[in-house]
Formats: C-alpha cells, sequence, structure tokens
C-alpha cells in the first residue's frame, strides 16, 4: 500500500524536560528510560500510520532544548503542528513557555498542545510547585487560553503509556486536513 502524505509536527521546550523519551516512544515503542543523552540539533522520529482510508506518515521532530535561533524558520517550515513540552518537577521549564511558543510556533496557522511531562514527580512533596497541582492546571488551561493554545495533557512515561498522545496528534493532523482544504478552495476563483 502506497503512503500518503507527511506531516510534521515538532516537539519544543527546554532540555530534560522529556520530548526525546516521548518521541521515542511513540515512534519506536521504547519504554521509559531514566537517561537521555541530550539532543544536538533535532532529531527525526517517523511512525506509520492508517488515516482516512491510507497510510500517513508522522515526522515528530524533537528540537534541542537550547534551539538556534537562526534554525527557527527551517524548523518551523511545513510543520502541521507542535507539542510544547514542560517539567512539572522544573518551575523554570514552565517559565521559558511562552519564549518557545514565540520563537517556533508564533504562526496562528500552527496549533499548539501544551504537555505537562514527568507527572509521577507529583507525589513527591520536594517536586511539588508551591501552588500546588490543582492550581497548575488551572495556570495551564489559562496559558493555553492567552496563546491560543488546542489544550493540554499531562503524562509520565515512568508511569507507562501516555493515553491521549494519539488522541492529540490526530487532533493536530485534522487541524492540518481543513487548512489545507481551505486553502484549496482559496485557491480557486469562480466567476
Amino acid at each position: 500500500m502506497e503512503v500518503g502524505p507527511d506531516y510534521k509536527i515538532l516537539f519544543l521546550g527546554d532540555p530534560g524536560v522529556g520530548k526525546s523519551c516521548m518521541l521515542r516512544h511513540y515512534s519506536l515503542g521504547q519504554k521509559f528510560q531514566p537517561k537521555y543523552k541530550r539532543t544536538i540539533g533535532f532529531d527525526v522520529g517517523v511512525k506509520v500510520i492508517f488515516r482516512g482510508g491510507g497510510m500517513v506518515r508522522i515526522c515528530l521532530w524533537d528540537i534541542a532544548g537550547k534551539g538556534e535561533d537562526k534554525l527557527c524558520h527551517i524548523f518551523r517550515q511545513e510543520a502541521c503542528g507542535a507539542f510544547l513540552f514542560f517539567d512539572v518537577s522544573r518551575p523554570d521549564t514552565w517559565s521559558s513557555l511562552p519564549e518557545w511558543k514565540k520563537r517556533y510556533a508564533e504562526d496562528p496557522d500552527i496549533p499548539v498542545i501544551l504537555v505537562a511531562t514527568k507527572t509521577a514527580l507529583i507525589v513527591d512533596p520536594v517536586y511539588v510547585y508551591s501552588d500546588g497541582w490543582e492550581e497548575r492546571k488551572e495556570g495551564m488551561d489559562a496559558f493555553c487560553a492567552e496563546h491560543g493554545l488546542l489544550g493540554w495533557f499531562a503524562s509520565s512515561l515512568k508511569e507507562g503509556e501516555p493515553p491521549s498522545l494519539q488522541t492529540w496528534i490526530d487532533l493536530l493532523l485534522d487541524q492540518a486536513d481543513r487548512s489545507a482544504e481551505e486553502e484549496l478552495i482559496s485557491s480557486f476563483h469562480l466567476v
């Protein structure tokens, strides 16, 4: 069976927030590993899935946590969506989210989903934000509304399968398909 279009999705966020772990889990089926080598530049994971009566290729681009400003436009090119990651155990990764959104996903045509990672650490009081997890959920809702994100989900690969990753990827692909259809329709000039 022939494989249809490619869909490019960006994984954005500070170093050590779990982007590479999520990429390898989704594209290769790797289980959680406590140690990963840091990504230099970018890494790409590919997964072929059945969608809309055919096969499509999902290309996940894991952008290094110290993303190069000079390469932002290259990474953004042809992206149909992005996941914006932060580590619930490190408040500094939350604080840097607006900058990541601005540099890589400021285009309103690139839908973005927020991912709260390492939620297994929430049970340890040392790692809980001073304002608490319930308040953090409200903060994530507010951040999504303020920055035009589609929504958010929490994940801990240490605890097992992130239940909603494929659902969220499908949402990004649906958005991309609608945008492509609208662009095609707008290119026709009816008289």
